[in-house]
């Protein structure tokens, strides 16, 4: 009975050997997945805003994303449904002032079929971000 277990399992690993191509191509066109297309708490300690800006230079661009990022991530994160409804000026600027300090640019693309449009991810990320920000009042 061993030895019937023993052959089977051999002939499924000469089999799996055999017909298991190693892939030597590479795709080096990177495509942005999709998920990472969305505004909002990816995980307990990053929010993202995804969002369009237009520029003529890519520096131009890259200027006015920075300028836009914290406005646009303030409204953003004021919408959220954990965030209270009566929320103080003091919480707000708390707010600004955590993505003043923790919130980068991590993805600025030019859009391929545009010619001055650019694809803009901005990350805020802080350990513990949506208990800090349920917490603001």
């Amino acid at each position: 009975m061993g030895r019937i277990i023993l052959l089977l399992f051999g002939l499924t690993l000469l089999g799996y050997c055999t017909t298991t191509k190693v892939k030597t191509e590479f795709n080096f066109k990177f495509q942005w997945p999709d998920e990472f297309k969305r505004t909002g708490l990816i995980t307990s300690s990053t929010y993202q805003v995804y969002f369009y800006v237009r520029g003529e230079t890519y520096a131009q661009a890259l200027a006015i994303a920075k300028r836009e990022a914290v406005p646009l991530a303030l409204g953003y994160i004021l919408m959220e449904p954990f965030i209270t409804i009566r929320i103080t000026a003091q919480g707000k600027a708390k707010i600004r002032n955590i993505i003043q300090s923790k919130g980068r640019i991590v993805f600025f693309k030019k859009i391929p079929n545009n010619s001055d449009h650019y694809e803009v991810v901005f990350h805020v990320t802080d350990f513990d971000l949506f208990n800090k920000l349920k917490s603001i009042k």
